[in-house]
């Protein structure tokens, strides 16, 4: 992993712990129920729209639904 990376990643998890206290990002899967897990970029935005899922980090972009 490259620095830029792990920095990238910090300022998410850094944003996320401000926001709730919580100094932690998990996700544990990233799927629909009984379906395999998401492999693409393509299917993670398609399982994002569907699912009950705030936000999303792929590569350089992050994603958030509006209220």
């Amino acid at each position: 992993m490259r620095q830029r990376d792990v920095d990238w990643f910090r300022e998410i998890v850094d944003a996320f712990f401000r926001l709730t206290g919580v100094p932690a990002v998990l996700n544990t899967s990233f799927n629909y129920a009984g379906q395999s897990i998401v492999e693409t970029p393509e299917e993670a935005l398609t399982a994002f729209n569907d699912l009950c899922i705030d936000g999303i980090a792929i590569e350089n972009w992050f994603i958030s639904k509006r209220e």
